[in-house]
């Protein structure tokens, strides 16, 4: 090729199933297999079990009330009622939102998350000794809307939630305010199983049917909308690369709602998902894991326990197309940089509420701009070399920040963390800072880094103008440095 555009195309069928048709299907094919397992609790369910109690759940939400789109959220830990609630809202045709412990970052957070995707409903546990939550979070949401200790079920009216109705409890005490999650399972009558039964027909994988939660560089949460489609085959993609789809059991090691690509996994491929604890899983829950699965096995007569660890796969899983793209939208020649556009199955529907930045970063033919800065290498591979929105201008010239922050990382090794980013300046535009935190018990002066940039090639344009030496950086909850405060001391 001679221009930075590559399509692959698929190798095999894509399934069109929904997730509600994809479990009928596992419940009639292996309705005896373990289909999931949590071992805190010793819970098991078999696929025909897991298809009941589904639809009870299904049933119950309908009974409340529940229609197509309604955006129903949950924080709940490692336990089968986060299945159920996964798979029963999506036989709803409503829209699943899978939440982290809000409460855990500040009352504030949470309730900017929940206005943001307009949360008609919400699923809480009632945290116990052995939680992995910080801060309980039924306790956490009754301290922001106390009217829930005394105002009826789906009558909760508090300005700080306005378009929060309903919650739903997993707690072995009564709230007024709130349905206790088992009740709600037995609330659907057969006008309820009638109306599951026909909606099924009418669903499509490609309807919006999930809203993620991601952080971004900004450090606000922001949603990601997602269907099916995109979930089944791309995870069913990944699994079938790495051997897992062939493995009778996988582990899940981490918390569910940070590895939503994966729970679907045996409705598709029919094996076992084991989660080892409430949250992310120590090495200790893994062996312990493996070695009762195993033994269970042996004595069933079954295959053994695979090897396999099953974990959440890459944002981006091989879209069908990329093309690399000047600011006039044309690809690039082979070898210069370029916007990396993507199109395909995998591709997200948009963001949750963010209309302004759906419009510039989704075509209306499909095209998704990532953001990133690339390159195609003559042995066809793309390297990724900075994001378009982190790009210093400076002197007309256009810097990316994490090629500085490679260069450094080689050639200082006293270095803990570096960030560069681009600070105002009255005649450059924008002058380069190297932000750096140093290793515990190191030193290191300006003037040495100046002439590690220098012995590096980094002059011209790409010189660093100044170095700033910090203690801590500004973080979001999932790690990431928060650049647009680093420019306080500017």
């Amino acid at each position: 090729m001679d221009t930075s555009y590559y399509h692959r195309p698929a190798d095999q069928p894509f399934l069109d199933d929904t997730f509600g048709q994809l479990l009928d299907k596992a419940a009639v094919r292996w309705p005896d297999r373990d289909a999931y397992v949590f071992r805190p609790g010793g819970r098991r369910v078999t696929f025909a079990e897991l298809k009941e109690q589904v639809d009870k759940l299904a049933a119950g939400l309908l009974a409340l009330g529940t229609k197509r789109g309604d955006r129903i959220g949950w924080i709940v830990d490692n336990r089968l009622e986060w299945v159920l609630l996964y798979f029963a809202v999506a036989k709803l045709g409503a829209i699943s939102v899978p939440l982290e412990n809000m409460f855990d970052w500040s009352a504030e957070v949470a309730i900017y998350m929940l206005n943001k995707v307009k949360l008609k409903t919400l699923v809480l546990q009632d945290s116990g000794e052995d939680d992995v939550y910080s801060k309980n979070p039924l306790q956490s949401l009754i301290e922001i809307a106390p009217e829930l200790e005394t105002c009826q079920p789906d009558q909760l009216k508090n300005p700080k939630l306005p378009f929060l109705e309903t919650v739903i409890a997993i707690s072995e005490s009564k709230y007024s305010g709130c349905h206790m999650f088992d009740d709600v399972q037995q609330m659907g009558g057969s006008e309820e199983y009638r109306r599951l039964e026909s909606m099924q027909a009418e669903l499509s994988a490609k309807d919006p049917g999930f809203l993620f939660c991601t952080s971004g560089s900004t450090g606000l949460p922001k949603f990601v909308q997602h269907c099916s489609y995109a979930l089944v085959n791309s995870c069913g993609e990944f699994f079938r690369m790495t051997g897992i789809d062939k493995q009778p059991t996988c582990l899940f090691p981490s918390a569910a709602e940070s590895g939503f690509w994966d729970v679907h996994q045996p409705i598709v491929f029919g094996n076992t998902m084991v989660f080892p604890s409430r949250g992310k899983a120590t090495v200790l829950d893994l062996l312990s894991a493996i070695q009762e699965e195993s033994s269970r096995r042996r004595q069933c007569g079954t295959r053994e326990f695979g090897s396999t660890i099953g974990s959440a796969p890459p944002k981006c899983e091989n879209p069908e197309k990329v093309k690399l793209v000047d600011k006039s939208g044309d690809a690039v020649p082979l070898g210069q940089d370029g916007e990396v556009w993507v199109k395909g199955y995998s591709v997200f529907q948009g963001y949750c509420g963010d209309e302004d930045t759906n419009r510039d970063i989704l075509s209306a033919d499909g095209w998704c701009n990532t953001g990133d800065i690339g390159r195609f290498g003559d042995d066809g591979l793309l390297r990724i070399v900075g994001r378009s929105k982190d790009v210093i201008l400076k002197d007309d010239e256009n810097v990316y920040p994490v090629m500085l922050e490679r260069i450094f990382y080689e050639i200082c090794d006293k270095a803990k963390i570096i960030k560069a980013i681009g600070v105002p300046h009255e005649t450059l535009v924008e002058e380069i800072c190297i932000c750096i935190i140093l290793k515990d018990g190191e030193t290191a002066t300006e003037e040495e880094l100046r002439e590690l940039a220098s012995n590096a090639g980094m002059t011209g344009a790409f010189e660093p103008g100044y170095y700033l030496f910090m203690d801590d950086f500004p973080m979001t909850k999932s790690e990431r440095k928060v650049g647009s405060f680093l420019l306080w001391p500017f």
